[in-house]
């Protein structure tokens, strides 16, 4: 809801939506605030509560808050986003991966140019679902001086997927904004984007291994082998419990900062 209603605010301030009768303002903590904790702090409410004193109270606020804190981390990130406008970034749920935590602080500008231009290795990620899910693609590039993990990320999707998932459409052209994923006219041009992708990472003579979904990725195979990749270097990714020790070693990575990412939703 914060997130429809933000966006319907930027669209009427851009002029992309005429309505003269919503007025788009909207007070934020500064992103130091945030990064400090200081939006918690009560004596600060009044920044994202122009009307403290008339329309809410501290008192009130204080009681939400406290409420809130006692019931869990999803009240606690309602109440954020209800009272103090502290935007939602990611649904973290109670049964999350622990990962998700340390995700959005690992983020950066990170650029495919910039990871192979700093990588002295490189492995690749491909997992495609049906004409109603997303193709993902995942380049990671072990840092030459650091030995951190470096990782890019891409998805891709048929427009059907909108009209099968229109509760998740919003969200999917938000990422399309962002070039993050990309909307494909015909099948098949997913395929040719990953290819050629996988492509630029052997050119660059740093790729290792590429690893796939043991089942259903045949024609990605395919197209790979076609494009000169070595069959060798793909290896089948068993699927469940058996990818626990890379999960787990992934989370550390975010835990102790040494992932970086380049900052995708």
């Amino acid at each position: 809801m914060f997130k429809s209603k933000l966006n319907y605010a930027r669209e009427v301030r851009d002029g992309a939506v005429s309505d003269n009768r919503f007025l788009p303002v909207l007070y934020e903590f500064p992103d130091e605030m945030l990064a400090a904790g200081e939006h918690l702090n009560t004596e600060n409410f009044y920044v994202t509560n122009p009307n403290l004193g008339l329309s809410v109270d501290n008192e009130f606020l204080e009681r939400e808050l406290g409420k809130a804190q006692l019931a869990g981390e999803e009240s606690l990130l309602g109440f954020l986003a209800k009272h103090l406008n502290v935007e939602i970034g990611m649904a973290l749920r109670n049964d999350r991966w622990v990962g998700a935590d340390f995700w959005a602080p690992c983020g950066g500008r990170l650029s495919l140019t910039e990871l192979l231009r700093r990588a002295d290795a490189v492995t690749v990620g491909i997992d495609g679902g049906g004409l109603d899910d997303l193709y993902g693609l995942a380049i990671m590039g072990r840092d030459a001086r650091t030995q951190d993990w470096l990782v890019w990320t891409h998805a891709w999707a048929h427009p059907v997927v909108l009209e099968r998932r229109k509760q998740e459409a919003p969200r999917f052209k938000d990422f399309e904004k962002d070039g993050d994923l990309t909307l494909v006219g015909n099948v098949g041009d997913d395929l040719a984007d990953i290819v050629s992708y996988v492509v630029m990472v052997a050119d660059s003579g740093l790729l290792v291994q590429i690893g796939v979904d043991q089942h259903g990725l045949g024609s990605t195979v395919e197209a790979l082998v076609d494009a000169g990749i070595d069959e060798n270097l793909l290896i089948g990714v068993p699927q469940g419990w058996k990818m626990m020790s890379a999960i787990k070693a992934v989370e550390r990575r975010l835990a102790d900062k040494t992932l970086h990412h380049s900052g995708s939703a």
